[in-house]
């Protein structure tokens, strides 16, 4: 009756550690969904620089640097040079943000619950053991 007392005081214990165990997790969650939102922001603003130099590309950019570049270059050469860099220019910044987005979120939150999933496997698989092997 004793050992009887003792498994389910150690059940008791289980619940009470998966419940500190889940406020843990939560707490990590919050955190991370706070660092992922950041990054977010931090994307768009990446993003919105790159929009604004693709409307640079469009509107401004290449012309000025064509009239520029024409006077040592053939105006065909000179624009096509332009209109390179402002391009290169646009897509590197869209780049970086798009990249800053697909980044995985919440890495250690998924990796704690991995090893956490584990150790209640464990923790579970031994306590059933226990109860087979006849002490419990």
């Amino acid at each position: 009756m004793a050992e009887e007392i003792s498994v389910s005081e150690e059940w008791r214990a289980l619940v009470a550690d998966l419940r500190a165990l889940a406020s843990k997790h939560a707490a990590l969650v919050r955190e991370e969904v706070q660092e992922a939102a950041g990054d977010i922001v931090r994307a768009g603003a990446w993003i919105a620089v790159g929009a604004v130099a693709a409307l640079a590309v469009v509107l401004f950019v290449p012309v000025v640097v064509t009239i520029v570049l024409s006077v040592w270059l053939p105006t065909w050469a000179a624009a096509l040079l332009a209109t390179a860099a402002a391009v290169s220019a646009a897509g590197a910044s869209l780049a970086v943000g798009v990249r800053r987005l697909r980044r995985p979120k919440m890495r250690r939150t998924r990796l704690a619950l991995r090893e956490d999933r584990v150790w209640i496997r464990d923790l579970i698989d031994s306590l059933r053991r226990f109860r087979r092997s006849g002490r419990g």
